[in-house]
């Protein structure tokens, strides 16, 4: 699933980005992650 591959990496991209205290792309990560649940209607990433 396509999904689940954009997940992943916005998991992996997220712990890279807490190491370097980047806020600015947590956020944009963070907004990433609200797209990717509104689309797909998956309540498992709106929490």
């Amino acid at each position: 699933m396509q999904e689940e591959g954009n997940i992943l990496r916005i998991f992996e991209e997220t712990k890279e980005a807490i190491e370097k205290e980047d806020t600015v792309k947590l956020k944009e990560l963070s907004n990433q992650t609200i797209h990717t649940a509104s689309l797909s209607q998956d309540p498992d990433n709106i929490a």
